[in-house]
């Protein structure tokens, strides 16, 4: 197994904080535990609910997985008290496999909520969950919220270096392993790459997209002045001394030093207002030779907008004003294409502005599904 690199600013945090939401190894079921086995997990171990069944009849294998862990992190943003299952699915060289014993891949699942399925795709080639999960969670008041570590991601673990053609296969089996006739799906940054390869390869699957701080659906995408590094930002050294840390020194305060610079330097790229750094939950882990792998398996000329086009469902642009993408202006004159640029919000606008975000995920969530 190739090992994950934490980023340059963090590594005891992970044991500190659990923000990892996994297990240790020894704490896994064994893999040919009883298929759609979904173990139901919960944010503190204090709130007990009953377990909801997954959204389609799963061959996945239920995994065992520690909570965050409320006790150590005096500056957790809230506690929730839902309930979500997390699974895993197998899959093989001919797609998902029967025996998740002998996978090549077994890609990590989690649901929550109740309500018509939604399939979200994180950003990052290479990145994992958290922030998106965290971020999103309001939305399984409405829906069913269905989350996965793309293939070779922090808990989705893969024998091989992964390309894009892979990332599209495993959407497509896990489609077929929830039981669903079409997708409706909801990207953040690279994740919208994602949404797009899919839809290009299944446009019959797809009942919506929505996609959030964009990616360009052609290779030309242009350059975004972006200023000054963040940590030099007036703001982010503010915060840091606030906390007694400097950054030339995060190795010397300790490991919730180091994750509370993490998560600071970390808002500081992805927000438009880096004092909102609690409100985050940035990637602990990150695989930059999975990420260059990804990268390098696309096409040298693509262009999705004619899929974009074609999708019979809504497709939702929703991109920060601040963000260090560039804006999507490719979609202006798009017919069934709406673009909302957001003031205030940088790369991660459903932390920056969720006032803004999430009712219109939730308008987007009922719009795709009266459309299926």
């Amino acid at each position: 197994m190739r090992n994950l690199t934490l980023p340059a600013f963090v590594i005891a945090p992970v044991v500190v904080l659990a923000a990892i939401d996994s297990a240790p190894a020894a704490a896994m079921a064994p893999l040919g535990a009883a298929p759609a086995a979904a173990l139901a997990i919960t944010p503190a171990a204090a709130l007990a609910a009953p377990a909801v069944a997954p959204v389609g009849a799963v061959a996945g294998t239920a995994i065992a997985a520690q909570a965050p862990n409320a006790n150590v992190e005096t500056e957790l943003s809230h506690l929730d008290p839902r309930t979500w299952e997390e699974w895993l699915l197998p899959i093989d060289s001919m797609g998902a496999s029967p025996q998740p014993q002998a996978a090549a891949c077994r890609i990590w699942v989690r649901e929550v909520g109740d309500g018509p399925p939604v399939v979200f795709l994180h950003g990052g080639w290479g990145a994992e969950m958290s922030d998106l999960f965290y971020g999103l969670l309001d939305l399984a008041d409405d829906a069913r919220l269905v989350f996965y570590d793309q293939r070779g991601s922090l808990r989705s673990h893969c024998d091989e270096l992964p390309t894009v053609d892979d990332h599209v296969a495993d959407l497509e089996a896990l489609r077929v392993a929830l039981g669903l006739e079409r997708l409706v799906l909801v990207g953040h940054s690279m994740g919208t790459r994602l949404a797009m390869l899919y839809a290009d390869a299944h446009p019959d699957r797809v009942a919506g997209i929505a996609m959030v701080a964009p990616v360009w659906p052609t290779p030309d995408e242009p350059a975004v002045e972006r200023g000054a590094p963040p940590w030099e930002d007036p703001q982010v050294i503010e915060e840091l001394e606030r906390h007694g840390l400097v950054l030339d020194r995060r190795r010397e305060d300790g490991p919730v030093g180091w994750a509370i610079n993490h998560r600071i330097i970390f808002a500081a790229v992805n927000l438009a207002d880096p004092t909102r750094w609690r409100a985050s939950r940035p990637p602990w882990a990150y695989d930059q030779e999975v990420a260059n792998h990804t990268a390098a398996s696309m096409p040298e000329e693509f262009d999705f907008r004619p899929a974009l086009a074609v999708i019979d469902g809504p497709v939702l642009l929703l991109q920060g004003e601040q963000d260090f993408n560039a804006q999507a202006t490719w979609a202006d004159g798009m017919e069934g294409v709406e673009r909302v640029a957001i003031e205030g919000a940088g790369h991660n606008a459903y932390t920056d502005r969720p006032d803004v975000v999430l009712p219109a995920l939730r308008a987007f969530i009922r719009e795709a599904h009266e459309a299926r």
